[in-house]
């Protein structure tokens, strides 16, 4: 812990305080600098087609997150669509633990595919990424959703409109909170 938070500080990402914690000094930096060493292509990448839609397929994956315990959450564009309104995509992207998939197969009635592909599934090359996952308002049963900042990193590397998507996520959700936490 010592290596990452004197890392932090010469890198100018934090500053330490009198009292011996430290205040993240520019979050916007911080973000890029690990969008920029991230590696999206670690994560094992499986394709998947379902017939379920809409309701039904939200359904499913409510009852994956109950099962899976911690280890499943929407990814990429789903989970920008709960964390920026406009972002909009027509796969569902999620991520699920490894011992978890056929759980998923089950529930989503999902079967692999080589093309025509309705469901991406990113199975974590490290567990992290379901860190401070978001469940939504309370009554709103619906999977997680990774954290807003993991949700930005993936977009900028998963290719098509991932990076506008990115953009509109930190536009729309992450400096509005940055301001309202008084971070510059």
């Amino acid at each position: 812990m010592n290596k990452v938070v004197r890392y932090l500080k010469d890198e100018a990402f934090i500053e330490i305080s009198a009292d011996g914690g430290f205040r993240l000094r520019d979050p916007q930096k911080l973000l890029t600098a690990w969008r920029d060493a991230y590696r999206f292509d670690r994560h094992e990448r499986r394709n998947y087609f379902t017939l379920l839609q809409g309701r039904q397929l939200h359904e499913a994956m409510a009852r994956l997150d109950s099962s899976a315990g911690g280890f499943a959450a929407y990814a990429a564009f789903s989970a920008a669509e709960f964390q920026a309104p406009h972002v909009r995509q027509p796969k569902t992207w999620i991520y699920v633990g490894a011992e978890h998939i056929k759980r998923f197969e089950e529930l989503a009635q999902a079967k692999l595919v080589d093309s025509g592909d309705n469901i991406i599934v990113l199975i974590p090359d490290d567990p992290g990424v379901f860190y401070l996952a978001d469940g939504g308002t309370v009554g709103d049963r619906r999977m997680a959703s990774t954290n807003p900042v993991q949700t930005y990193v993936d977009l900028s590397h998963c290719g098509g409109r991932g990076e506008e998507a990115a953009g509109a996520l930190l536009e729309q959700n992450l400096k509005p909170k940055w301001s309202h936490n008084n971070i510059p």
